[in-house]
């Protein structure tokens, strides 16, 4: 399973095994912070609409800085939360095509 992980769109593929590539999904890159938890891509589109004040997008420019993010008034690292969208896509697209996720691997761009 391949994940880019855009400025505007994360996107997961996947090959059978031949030359054949197959898009599995495609999501705006937005994070957003429902009370406990971390709403990633469409799931967080609702959120971003209503309380940006929860709401990162273009994460992917925030790779490297040490600074943190805060969502709802709570900090989160940046690497903290790309460990969600890892999480959240790899489960969804492996899940897509019937694969499981914790035997698969990825590929991160």
């Amino acid at each position: 399973m391949s994940i880019d992980l855009g400025t505007t769109t994360i996107v997961a593929a996947h090959t059978n095994g031949h030359a054949d590539v197959e898009v599995v999904l495609r999501e705006p890159a937005t994070i957003s912070i429902d009370g406990d938890t971390v709403l990633v891509g469409e799931a967080a589109q609702p959120i971003a609409a209503t309380r940006p004040d929860a709401t990162v997008q273009q994460l992917i420019r925030r790779l490297g800085d040490s600074s943190p993010v805060v969502l709802d008034g709570r900090a989160f690292g940046v690497v903290e939360l790309f460990g969600h969208v890892v999480s959240h896509v790899a489960s969804t697209a492996n899940l897509a095509v019937g694969l499981d996720p914790a035997a698969t691997r990825l590929v991160l761009t």
